[in-house]
């Protein structure tokens, strides 16, 4: 419970636009409206367009500059941690990580020793965390899904039907994958396939952090 509470907290302070009402649903503020339409280069991601938004509205995310976002550009492995936890409350500027290229110099080191300290690091398991390497869909769904689990605010999870390339998905990110599909945190691409090996974008990063914050809100007290 504690856990929690200061979850939310933190939440409150990142994230004052979002409002939990007595139903537990969230809902977006008006004051949201006024920082649609910041970048000039999403289009082709309408589906992503409001979690890029209200993502950078709290400073969550950010663009490029000169109102680019970039959309379509890969997003490492050390930048969606930092999403993590930033959205999850769980940067510990104490932490410390056991990764040999992670240095302590490193604007990413709180960030990727925090998630370590929290277990959500644990497929990487040969003492490198690469962390300029774009990161996979199935990694990203594995660090998402560890951080519902350790917040304890993972909802009930209904059975899915599998992917069209379900044998291409990794062991350790199956059970990963099939909560967040599950749960409505991703979904596939084209003909039913879901491209685990793909190398995530940064429009895709921004839609699962947005709906990681929705379920968080909608959980937290349950």
């Amino acid at each position: 419970m504690k856990r929690i509470l200061s979850i939310m907290i933190a939440l409150s302070v990142l994230c004052p636009a979002f409002c939990v009402h007595a139903s537990n649903t969230l809902s977006v503020t008006e004051d949201f409206m006024k920082y649609t339409n910041t970048f000039s280069d999403l289009e082709g991601y309408e589906w992503a367009r409001e979690p890029i938004e209200y993502l950078t509205s709290e400073g969550i995310v950010s663009g490029m500059g000169e109102g680019v976002f970039a959309p379509y550009r890969k997003i490492t492995r050390s930048e969606f941690v930092k999403l993590v936890c930033t959205a999850c409350a769980l940067n510990n500027p104490s932490a410390r990580s056991e990764f040999t290229d992670v240095g302590e110099d490193a604007w990413y080191y709180s960030y990727v020793s925090s998630a370590y300290e929290a277990g959500l690091l644990e497929i990487y398991t040969d003492g490198v965390f690469e962390p300029d390497m774009p990161i996979s869909r199935e990694d990203m769904c594995y660090i998402a899904y560890e951080a519902l689990k350790f917040t304890g605010t993972l909802p009930q999870i209904k059975a899915e039907t599998a992917f069209a390339d379900d044998g291409e998905i990794a062991l350790y990110a199956k059970e990963a994958v099939y909560a967040l599909k599950s749960l409505g945190v991703i979904s596939g691409k084209d003909e039913g396939r879901f491209d685990p090996k793909g190398e995530s974008l940064r429009a895709e990063s921004a839609k699962i952090i947005y709906n990681l914050l929705k379920i968080f809100t909608e959980n937290y007290n349950k």
